[in-house]
């Protein structure tokens, strides 16, 4: 009787186990592409008093920001981002490539010493405090810009600051696609990665 029992117990596992084996065989690639899409974050433009571009790539995002910049978004752009290399570090190196796309230097402000997200988000508040901005545009990669809002917003808590999340694009300076993902190495290092930081941000709680 037992046995007969066990017997029926293990068989409705296996069963139940092989159609969830079967679901995700089938749908596989909506999922995957779904773990990509989780981490990008955007919402309609709209003009601001300044926009804040995180460091961390190499030119992506200040090369959006800017065209941003040009179309009229805000009058005021800031460039973060700390040690890069010997006397120089990712604000700088914004900044001289914000200057040769166009940008007017006076409309340029550095945050040059953080370096993390969580250290972007604590030293820029008390430029935008300073300014008296109420709207800030956030722009950073798409597969950083979902822990780069739920940092901002945490560290803006209670300023009453509107932040509008802007994920830069594929451009002459990146081709990162979503879609895909685990069939190229860049992208699929990008979104282990960015989910190894979202992890170790939830533990130190930073999000």
């Amino acid at each position: 009787m037992f046995n007969n029992w066990l017997r029926h117990f293990w068989l409705r596992w296996l069963l139940i186990l092989a159609s969830l084996f079967c679901l995700l065989f089938i749908f596989r690639y909506p999922i995957l592409d779904s773990v990509a899409s989780y981490l990008i974050v955007s919402a309609p433009l709209a003009k601001a008093d300044a926009i804040v571009v995180l460091g961390g790539d190499f030119g992506t995002r200040v090369y959006f920001a800017c065209q941003l910049f040009k179309q009229g978004y805000a009058p005021k752009m800031v460039v973060c981002g700390g040690a890069l290399g010997w006397r120089l570090n990712f604000a700088q190196n914004m900044r001289d490539e914000a200057r040769f796309l166009g940008v007017p230097e006076k409309g340029i402000i550095l945050e040059n010493r953080s370096m993390s997200t969580w250290e972007n988000a604590q030293l820029v508040l008390p430029i935008i405090e300073k300014n008296k901005w109420k709207k800030i545009i956030l722009v950073s990669s798409p597969y950083h810009m979902r822990r780069a809002i739920l940092v901002f917003e945490k560290v803006f808590r209670g300023h009453e600051i509107v932040i509008v999340p802007a994920p830069a694009w594929t451009n002459k300076y990146s081709n990162y696609n979503p879609y895909r993902w685990w069939t190229r190495q860049e992208d699929t290092a990008f979104v282990v990665l960015e989910y190894i930081k979202l992890t170790e941000y939830l533990w130190k709680r930073y999000i």
